[in-house]
């Protein structure tokens, strides 16, 4: 199956982003602040996505599949002048996540934070006909298993990142101690 896709929804790259408290050092990486909001079409993933791009993150939009109302948060986030992808993954295909977190791991030069806020609808649309038990699958696929794979994928890549940027620290510093 196929691992997604992700689309350049904007091309403005904040100038200075405001990261208030955060740790996250772009100097290193020559970039902005990156961050994962899955689940962002509607709801609470689409508020997170609005603020996230207003404090100056790049935000990478998710939505099951690219619909109208995911093109909308990202036509928000440029009316705004803020940085922003689309990408899309069905999370109840539990086989192909790892590739998905690479995919967009790679194509925006790292993650610098992940919000796992996407969730199955079993209550209305498409699913909403199916028996309690498929429902349950469904759900336990796509809340929980995907959830926990994700996080797992991503944490591994930031936790490699954060060893590969500790190591340039170290060597940049004991260099200009010479």
């Amino acid at each position: 199956m196929d691992s997604g896709s992700i689309t350049a929804a904007g091309e403005n790259e904040p100038s200075s982003p405001m990261l208030g408290s955060s740790p996250l050092q772009t100097a290193v990486s020559q970039r902005p602040p990156t961050v994962m909001v899955t689940g962002s079409s509607s709801g609470i993933g689409r508020a997170i996505g609005l603020e996230m791009a207003q404090q100056g993150w790049r935000v990478i939009l998710h939505g099951r599949t690219e619909s109208n109302a995911l093109k909308n948060v990202a036509a928000e986030i440029q009316h705004r002048d803020g940085d922003c992808l689309i990408c899309c993954h069905d999370f109840a295909d539990s086989h192909s996540l790892e590739s998905f977190v690479q995919l967009a791991w790679n194509l925006t030069g790292g993650i610098d934070a992940w919000i796992n806020n996407a969730g199955g609808d079993v209550l209305t649309g498409t699913h909403s006909h199916w028996s309690l038990l498929e429902k349950m699958e469904y759900l336990f696929r796509v809340d929980m298993a995907a959830t926990l794979i994700l996080s797992k994928c991503v944490g591994r890549l930031m936790a490699e990142e954060a060893k590969r940027r500790s190591a340039m620290t170290l060597t940049n510093n004991s260099g200009s101690n010479l």
